[in-house]
């Protein structure tokens, strides 16, 4: 039975899609422009994620030919991974920004080649071999998740109407280098996929191929966000957001939080590795869950060296980071 429906908005609906991670679903967003359907994020390639799209077309009533445009956030696994299954069922175009398309590519199109890279600087960072070597594992499995892989046409409007209302397309850097959001000014309303969450906070982190500072970008989108008049915000994982930007100064101070304790555990030469170990409970950590831990820590890393107020030093083959 797929789970709670929710029209949001006339002729707007949100829609849980299960993921096999601990949050559990992402919301996806289904748009009626007269006959046609369009989407907003797909979910994860798998059995259950399937059936509930299936099944939502059925509650819907919406006929698969009736989808004809599919909008994709950003490339990761969750909002990605069904894209070129409903293509394939829908004939419907799938849209991205071109940052997100470029870093699809790049981590999906080519297997292999960004989970050594990724495991290649864990290594670089203190992680012992057969845990980075478990990552890049982790992530090559991953890709089954996304596969068949769609045929992608790059975004380049700043403006669509869809559903009888005129939509702002944003690009917001941070959890991921290009990730679109969606304004509606007349109803206050903006679907920002996984830039914003509600109780939990996005994952910010230090990727291969991507941006060398995402915490900076990040806060750069948040504080651009916030000249955005929002009475609603609609997020990719957990509740819908009311408090806008109360929510947003939250997870500001969230971070600047995590940055004054990475000070605080650095002591002298201090690898990536050592410091995600005092920050995070790692005891229990699946190599999924260190792969975020360690990118989220070095995102953090990266952000302090970029202020000046740490510094970090390459020895043999090793980064270590020390207080200024």
């Amino acid at each position: 039975m797929q789970e709670h429906i929710e029209e949001v908005a006339k002729n707007i609906y949100r829609i849980p899609i299960p993921v096999p991670f601990p949050m559990k679903y992402v919301y996806c967003y289904l748009l009626k422009n007269d006959e046609e359907w369009v989407m907003i994020d797909t979910g994860l390639n798998y059995k259950a994620a399937r059936d509930a799209w299936l099944e939502t077309f059925n509650q819907l009533q919406i006929d698969l030919m009736q989808v004809s445009m599919i909008f994709v956030t950003h490339f990761h696994p969750d909002h990605f991974g069904l894209s070129g299954w409903l293509q394939e069922k829908t004939g419907a175009k799938v849209f991205m920004s071109e940052v997100e398309y470029k870093m699809a590519r790049t981590v999906w199109f080519k297997e292999g080649i960004q989970a050594e890279a990724i495991a290649n600087m864990m290594r670089s960072h203190g992680v012992s071999d057969a845990l980075a070597s478990s990552m890049a594992d982790n992530m090559i499995h991953l890709r089954k998740n996304v596969l068949p892989l769609p045929e992608v046409s790059i975004l380049r409007s700043k403006k669509l109407t869809i559903a009888d209302k005129e939509w702002e397309i944003i690009e917001a850097s941070g959890h991921s280098d290009g990730q679109l959001c969606f304004y509606d000014k007349k109803d206050r309303m903006m679907i920002v996929a996984d830039q914003v969450l509600n109780k939990i906070t996005p994952n910010i982190s230090k990727w291969p191929n991507a941006s060398d500072n995402p915490l900076f970008q990040y806060f750069n989108s948040l504080s651009m966000l916030k000249g955005y008049d929002v009475k609603r915000a609609l997020p990719g994982h957990g509740v819908i957001i009311d408090n806008f930007i109360m929510r947003i100064d939250e997870i500001l101070k969230h971070h600047e939080n995590r940055l004054q304790k990475i000070k605080n555990v650095l002591k002298g030469f201090t690898t990536a590795y050592e410091v995600a170990c005092q920050i995070f409970k790692t005891e229990s950590f699946t190599p999924h869950q260190w792969r975020f831990a360690m990118a989220e820590t070095l995102a953090h890393l990266e952000y302090l060296v970029s202020t000046g107020e740490i510094e970090r030093q390459q020895i043999n083959e090793r980064f270590y980071y020390s207080i200024n």
